[in-house]
């Protein structure tokens, strides 16, 4: 059955382990029937949806990588463990509420070359519970493809992950690119690729620290560099937040012009007659009314003269 997943109720650690522990055999195993009883378990009692993520999925697979690489397990048993992890988190996305279609967009993909999913989709996830549209590639996508696809999607957002020593260069061409394009864009990079190679044990989120650090010029920096899932979730509420302000003064303005081009045709005045009565320039007039320009509160006081009506009228729907 359905369940809305949840992400305010603390959990306590001794549970947290105990879970983390049974599904973490259940993955190296094999047990996929179990590894997801454990998930359940874990919804069932509460816990929140970024721990599930972070300290129960994320955790567990960077387990089973650090055995491959110490020979303790066959690249069969990590592969086998990645797909039993995929198909989790396909059916932990299947209970998310839907996001609304004015979300903000993010574009999370790996970089060209890099054929490891798990973190990137961990972000995209985490994203999509915290009410942004996300257009997820996968792996391994050209950086030609990759670019076109941004100037075509303008996402607010661009998570890049990589998880090879090649994937730094990788990210900087393509944040390179994009931070010479006149369209704001975020950029963050994640992955071990970066982490593991620069020594990186936080998160930053100062371009000049980033620069320093990667050594690269602060105006082809990321925005944020990811470390860890939950300080990342911090950066992205800022985002939102940000985003949600942009989206309320561009509706203001919206009903600030329908309202005196309304009240206009009322008294059946023209444009320039109105911008006369103002005293105001008539193409700054036509621009606030089709809600393309801010208008100062002295503007918007001769205009209500000339129409004869409130200020406050001015800032509430009248159609």
């Amino acid at each position: 059955m359905s369940r809305k997943i949840t992400n305010n109720i603390k959990s306590n650690q001794f549970y947290f382990n105990k879970i983390r522990d049974r599904y973490f055999d259940a993955l190296l195993n094999g047990q996929e029937n179990k590894a997801l009883a454990s998930i359940n378990y874990a919804l069932t009692d509460g816990l929140d949806i970024l721990n599930i993520y972070k300290k129960l999925i994320a955790e567990s697979m960077k387990k089973i990588g650090d055995m491959w690489h110490n020979n303790e397990i066959t690249i069969s048993h990590e592969h086998r463990a990645s797909q039993i992890t995929l198909n989790i988190l396909t059916y932990l996305r299947s209970n998310l509420v839907n996001t609304p279609s004015n979300a903000p967009l993010a574009i999370v993909s790996t970089v060209e070359g890099d054929a490891h999913i798990i973190g990137a989709r961990i972000i995209a996830d985490v994203l999509l519970i915290n009410n942004w549209n996300v257009d997820f590639l996968g792996t391994d996508t050209p950086s030609k493809d990759l670019l076109k696809f941004i100037k075509l999607r303008t996402p607010e957002l661009l998570v890049l992950s990589g998880t090879l020593d090649s994937s730094f260069n990788k990210c900087k061409e393509i944040t390179k690119e994009i931070k010479t394009t006149p369209q704001k864009i975020n950029v963050i990079w994640s992955g071990s690729g970066i982490t593991k190679k620069y020594n990186i044990d936080k998160n930053f989120n100062s371009k000049n620290l980033i620069s320093k650090h990667l050594g690269i010029e602060t105006k082809y920096c990321p925005d944020f560099l990811d470390k860890d899932p939950s300080h990342t979730l911090i950066y992205v509420k800022n985002l939102s937040n940000n985003n949600a302000k942009q989206v309320s003064t561009k509706k203001l303005m919206k009903i600030i012009g329908t309202n005196i081009q309304y009240l206009r045709s009322n008294k059946n005045l023209s444009q320039q007659e109105l911008a006369t009565k103002s005293k105001l320039d008539r193409t700054f007039l036509s621009a606030v009314e089709n809600g393309k320009r801010n208008i100062s509160i002295s503007a918007l006081q001769k205009i209500s003269i000339s129409l004869e009506r409130e200020i406050d009228d001015l800032f509430k729907p009248l159609i």
